[in-house]
């Protein structure tokens, strides 16, 4: 960026590239694109009005984009680069996200400007003005730059829309103001938006020692918000309602970004320490090594996708041993002679113990296919980290509360099944094809015929782990089945009641909070689970307890599962 001088004409922004080049390329449309100037008191915008170019001009060979700037004004990539005498860099910063706040919520006039990266945030020498430049000059400009991660890369995640593209910016300011470095600052493109998919970044509150939660927070959900996916139209893609959910929740936790607590953090004379250094320096080699796990799974499972998700999913299945979490004598299972509760019931067992072939015999039909990969996905991760190492070994919830807290054993299943109101087990048995059992004839008192459908309310827990955390969520939902002439098949999965929720616990924190339950109860896990149970309902029923009690004395000697097995007769 050039020294630049207020009023009309100046040279903005550079093209990086000679008049030839681009009087060859049509502007037209990057002339027309509009701009932001907020005027900001206090860390706060105050005023907001549109902005444009006003033409162009050559300079050393090179074409600039020109326009009427009313301040003198420097570029932020180069302020919080160091390389500007005179410009404060964290008062600059704050009239950054204070513009960019504005550009977001619409506050005193503001709107959206795309991806505006640092080249494009245009800050006065007294900081209280910020010019916001037009996010695809920016872009057009920074790829001619020869040096696009500085200028524009490390600000911007390809693909979000233009309002929450102001989320994004705003958080990497924060985060790169506050801790001295920026979240994701890879120089490859590719390896930075990679970066950006996987949130491969530290958590600020693990960069700044004594950081506010609220604000940390906030500065996180900013650089993790999800890219939306947009159906093509004519295309069998649908939208995800559920991770739109949770893309909608970190927009809103994001949002809840606050001024003043930024302002109070970035020009605090002295923070008091959440840790000691020694401490804080620990707690960040933790965080480090449990993010690269759970990137490590995140793009085996990627790179893998199709392997899983395909036609190749039996042969990937089989590649892991395939059958369950739980061991089986290779019979496949059928619904023949079930009652449609019954063959319900049957299903959400083989979705709790991963069971994929099984679940694939009960259920069928394209409505199933995104429920049946969903599962076959969690079982082929585990496996793979099974295969990676021993005791990363995935089980149910009602065998995972028996182990001491600080086990690395990974948990997944069901919990706290119910079947239209009923609470039953999240084990069932269920028959195999070599019994060649009769089928049910009637149901309620009516002759079955090919085609007939029943429906069943399923509510319960579905519980998983990533690396630093434990993953709830409440689903409550319709299975649909039909009689095939001899037996029921599940044939779709619809919400219903809308007690559908996601939660989750830091697994430190839980493993702290349940070590402490069983030394208050001298190691009983049944008294230990129940102190906690009102806190996390999802923690599995006793009933459970003992099917998984039962399964560790079998299979590993468990001298808690035993005890607890004992105090049950």
């Amino acid at each position: 960026m050039m020294e630049n001088e207020k009023g009309a004409g100046v040279a903005v922004i550079s093209s990086g590239i000679d008049a030839d080049s681009f009087g060859k390329i049509r502007m037209a449309g990057l002339m027309e694109s509009k701009g932001l100037v907020v005027t900001v008191d206090g860390g706060k915008a105050v005023s907001c009005s549109g902005w444009g170019f006003a033409g162009t001009a050559v300079i050393d060979g090179t074409v600039w984009f020109c326009g009427d700037v009313p301040f003198v004004f420097r570029a932020l990539d180069e302020i919080l680069g160091g390389g500007c005498g005179g410009w404060d860099k964290k008062k600059a910063a704050l009239a950054a996200v204070a513009a960019l706040s504005a550009s977001f919520s619409g506050e005193a006039g503001g709107f959206p400007v795309g991806n505006t990266g640092g080249c494009g945030i245009l800050v006065s020498d007294d900081c209280t003005r910020v010019l916001l430049l037009p996010g695809d000059v920016c872009e057009f400009c920074a790829v001619n730059s020869g040096a696009y991660a500085k200028k524009q890369g490390f600000f911007i995640y390809k693909g979000l829309g233009a309002a929450e593209q102001s989320l994004f910016t705003r958080a990497v300011i924060a985060y790169r103001a506050l801790s001295g470095t920026f979240p994701y600052a890879a120089d490859d493109d590719s390896v930075r938006q990679t970066d950006i998919l996987d949130r491969n970044f530290v958590p600020l509150s693990h960069k700044v020692n004594g950081i506010a939660g609220a604000l940390s927070s906030a500065v996180d959900a900013g650089l993790s918000i999800p890219l939306s996916f947009e159906p093509i139209p004519g295309e069998r893609r649908y939208r995800n309602d559920r991770a739109e959910k949770i893309r909608a929740e970190i927009i809103a936790r994001a949002s809840a970004f606050d001024l003043d607590s930024f302002r109070a953090e970035l020009f605090a004379s002295e923070r008091k320490p959440e840790l000691s250094d020694d401490e804080f320096r620990a707690r960040e080699e933790n965080e480090s090594r449990s993010r690269r796990r759970r990137i490590s799974f995140s793009r085996f499972f990627r790179r893998n996708r199709a392997r899983i998700f395909g036609t190749a999913v039996a042969a990937v299945v089989a590649a892991f041993a395939a059958g369950s979490f739980v061991e089986s004598n290779g019979r496949l299972a059928t619904s023949r002679g079930l009652s449609s509760a019954e063959t319900a019931h049957v299903f959400y067992s083989f979705a709790h113990k991963a069971d994929v072939p099984n679940l694939s015999e009960i259920a069928k039909g394209r409505k199933m296919k995104d429920f049946i990969q969903i599962i076959t996905g969690f079982y082929v991760n585990g496996k793979e980290r099974e295969s990676f190492n021993a005791s990363d070994k995935t089980v149910s919830p009602e065998e995972w509360v028996f182990f001491k807290p600080s086990t690395t054993f990974w948990m997944y299943g069901i919990t706290n099944l119910r079947i239209d109101g009923n609470p039953v087990p999240s084990r069932a048995d269920f028959p195999r094809r070599s019994e060649r059992r009769e089928p049910v004839r009637e149901e309620n008192g009516k002759m079955l015929k090919k085609g007939d459908v029943s429906a069943h309310a399923a509510e319960y827990f579905f519980i998983t782990m990533d690396a630093s955390r434990i993953n709830v969520e409440r689903v409550s939902e319709t299975v649909s089945l039909e009689w095939n002439g001899s037996r029921w098949i599940v044939r779709a999965l619809e919400p219903s009641g809308g007690k559908n929720a996601s939660s989750s616990v830091r697994i430190k924190e839980f493993a702290s909070e349940y070590q402490a339950a069983l030394d208050s109860a001298h190691g009983d896990v049944r008294a230990a689970a129940a102190s906690l149970r009102e806190k996390y309902p999802w923690l599995p029923s006793e009933t459970d307890m003992e099917s998984g009690a039962r399964d560790l004395v079998e299979s590993y000697g468990s001298t808690a599962a035993e005890s607890f097995l004992s105090g049950a007769r």
